[in-house]
């Protein structure tokens, strides 16, 4: 029997109409999205993955049904990523109105449905206006990284519409491929997120209201067989790809009893948010101590809507209010794998996992009402613009990383939301405010005692800010369970190096030598900091292992080459060299580098033809962005050449008129020495003037820059006087 009610509730409304009305409502609400930024808790999973940014490939198809990135297995969602980029590259906007247009295809199929098997238009359009434009919405369609919200949404409520109109239909082709199309939808929604384990649920609970089927459980289950089997595969995948990290209850020290509450606590929490959606934030900590009490009591008036929500699904003079039971069902049936009852995390009740669920409260609420005939009107028309503001609000504080995580702070338990905190003081870190980063990093680590990514970043804060004695300290204190443990320590290797360190890099290399055991590059890098730090003989050892790790490895030998010409030992140096030699095709960055070394292997052997060869190859190869101090040292030996028949004074003065001298007095001595060579003797002169004072200069200077010696400075300023007069 048809639901009794005013005529609001019967009036028809055409599909473009309704269309535009949703479109409308949800272009006001979201209309900052094309403005807003990538996120920088998650979004970098998508935006900077390569194989993402790099659009549509074949590359990009084997990574997005090969990858498991954040625990899931989402193989549609990143393909739509991947179009993003193909078509809007870097701009976020563009993300984000993917977002939105998938969400109000979803919500206009919401509409769709109901209006085609209710026959209340409006009463259709007002739940699908409240579920369009509901805060709740906002991470799902906000949040790049949550686009497997809304694309599993528009899949699970495709495959419901060819369902409901699989069943109202007549035998048939056709009919066999509404059947069929509806399960091809919920595979796809599948592939986007696993929260499709639900569908078989919905299309059980539909087959009552709103399709009003007669009670056939026999038949019902065989024809929701598919599904059923499309809900354990995605179960089983799912759990496999989570690796271990999932858990019941709030954490793996809650009793039993607390795991049951927990669940309790989720949908009345769901359930406040639906009525009163303010203080909403992307991530909260689990209350506590747990309302234990107050759960209890949440859990019998649960209790009691399910069973009243059972009693109404039953034929009889109740059938007129399936409505309710049938939404009452539908929000705990699909809340539950959710719930908390099974965690993948330690953020409570997240609005997105409310995403789909909530449409059972949503159409309760808006039945119930229209009950009320004109008051119930106003009430959902007011209702409606009061969400419309709040979301719009709610969508505003996504602008920066500072507005999103602050008001996250403001709006939970603030001493206790440790990834907030982590990632303002990430945020901070970045901009260089030192002591607000610290501050928050530290809040961090005390909010989540037992997590060590906080520790770990404020290390690298510390680091970069140039106390590195105390970031070795704070980083002891994250022990061995630091995820990415490596990847920190190159990170805050890089920060000891670049705040003048060396000696404090070289444990943190040995660390790395035991993790990294088969990697070259690792040994490459520890060479450098041993250099540094004065350790020659340590830095050869680790250069002699690199090469011996990967013979094939021009740097790998390069370093060796070099570091054995540091130690002396001239031949093996230059047999090292000509290996490279064999190696490096000629031309590039590299191959200077080789015959450059080479040229000062030969020289130190007096072996002046060839290091001239091989300085004249490396100057070659460079062409006009060669390094000044390498023709500076091709210049002195064409003038200092032990071998008379070597030296070239017009070739010397021709190479150093090339090298923008300025105040450096290397070169300007050897710019001084090559006038005086051509017998340009004023020209010389000159030079030795403007290397006088560019010494004078630097000895002025306390201390003195790097490479820069006091011996070495005295040295030229004698050599400028003496030329000088």
């Amino acid at each position: 029997m048809p639901d009794s009610g005013n005529r609001f509730r019967h009036r028809r409304i055409g599909p473009l109409l309704s269309a535009g009305i949703l479109f409308l409502a949800i272009a006001i609400t979201f209309r900052e999205a094309p403005f807003l930024g990538f996120s920088d808790y998650d979004d970098p999973l998508v935006v900077q993955a390569p194989e993402v940014r790099d659009g549509l490939s074949a590359e990009g198809f084997t990574y997005a049904f090969t990858s498991t990135v954040n625990n899931l297995w989402q193989p549609l969602t990143w393909l739509s990523h991947q179009l993003d980029f193909q078509i809007f590259g870097d701009w976020a906007g563009g993300h984000h109105l993917t977002s939105v247009l998938i969400h109000f295809a979803a919500s206009l199929l919401l509409f769709s449905w109901l209006k085609r098997h209710t026959r209340r238009d409006w009463l259709a359009l007002a739940t699908a206006l409240i579920f369009a434009i509901h805060p709740l919405r906002v991470e799902s369609v906000i949040w790049i990284a949550e686009r497997k919200d809304v694309l599993s949404a528009f899949f699970y409520l495709l495959a419901i519409w060819f369902y409901s109109e699989w069943t109202t239909g007549e035998g048939g082709k056709k009919l066999r491929r509404l059947y069929l199309f509806s399960f091809a939808a919920a595979c796809l929604g599948a592939l986007a997120k696993p929260s499709l384990v639900t569908l078989p649920v919905a299309l059980v609970l539909i087959d009552f209201w709103p399709l009003r089927r007669p009670v056939d459980w026999k038949k019902s289950l065989i024809e929701k067989g598919p599904f059923f089997l499309l809900a354990i595969v995605v179960s089983v995948v799912t759990w496999q790809v989570l690796t271990g990290d999932q858990f019941f209850g709030g954490d793996p020290g809650t009793t039993l009893w607390q795991r049951l509450v927990i669940p309790a606590a989720t949908v009345a929490s769901y359930i406040v948010r639906t009525f009163w959606p303010v203080d909403l934030a992307p991530v909260r900590p689990y209350p506590s101590p747990l309302p234990v009490a107050a759960s209890f009591v949440a859990s019998t008036i649960l209790l009691v809507l399910l069973i009243a929500g059972i009693a109404l699904v039953r034929k009889g003079r109740a059938e007129r209010f399936r409505w309710f039971g049938i939404g009452v069902l539908w929000f705990l049936g699909l809340l539950f794998p959710v719930s908390g009852i099974v965690t993948f995390s330690d953020n409570f009740a997240p609005d997105r996992y409310a995403y789909l669920a909530q449409i059972g409260l949503i159409w309760i609420v808006v039945w119930a009402v229209a009950k009320w005939e004109r008051a119930g009107t106003i009430i959902l028309g007011l209702a409606i613009c009061a969400l419309s503001i709040l979301t719009t609000r709610q969508v505003g504080i996504w602008r920066t990383p500072e507005t999103l995580w602050q008001h996250t702070l403001g709006s939970t338990d603030a001493d206790r939301n440790y990834i907030a905190h982590h990632q303002l003081g990430l945020h901070f870190a970045g901009q260089e405010k030192v002591d607000e980063a610290v501050r928050h990093l530290e809040s961090a680590a005390r909010a989540a005692p037992g997590f060590p990514v906080p520790v770990a970043n404020l290390a690298l804060v510390q680091a970069r800010s140039g106390n590195i004695e105390k970031a070795l300290a704070t980083f002891k204190k994250t022990g061995p369970d630091l995820p990415q443990r490596d990847r920190f320590i190159r990170e805050l290797i890089a920060a000891i190096l670049a705040a003048g360190g060396s000696e404090e890099a070289v444990p943190l290399y040995q660390e790395l030598l035991i993790s990294s055991s088969d990697d070259p590059a690792i040994r490459i890098d520890f060479g450098h900091v041993l250099y540094a730090a004065g350790q020659f003989d340590a830095a050869l050892q680790r250069y002699r292992e690199a090469a011996e790790m990967a013979p094939a490895s021009v740097e790998a030998k390069l370093n060796l080459g070099a570091m054995l010409l540091k130690t002396g030992e001239i031949k093996p140096a230059i047999s090292t060299l000509n290996d490279c030699v064999k190696l490096v095709a000629d031309g590039g960055g590299i191959s200077v580098r080789v015959h450059r070394s080479l040229a000062q292997a030969h020289l130190l052997d007096r072996n002046y033809t060839a290091a001239i060869e091989n300085y004249e190859k490396a100057l070659s190869q460079a062409g006009d962005s060669a390094d000044p101090a390498l023709r500076n040292e091709l210049a002195q030996l064409l003038l200092d050449s032990p071998k008379a028949a070597l030296r070239d004074p017009a070739r010397a003065l021709k190479l150093t008129l090339t090298i923008e001298a300025g105040d450096n007095p290397r070169f300007l001595r050897t710019l001084a020495r090559a006038y005086a060579a051509n017998n340009q003797p004023d020209e010389a002169k000159s030079a030795a003037i403007r290397g006088l004072k560019a010494v004078s200069k630097l000895l002025q200077t306390d201390p003195l820059p790097k490479p820069w010696t006091r011996a070495e400075l005295e040295n030229l300023e004698a050599f400028f006087r003496s030329h000088v007069g």
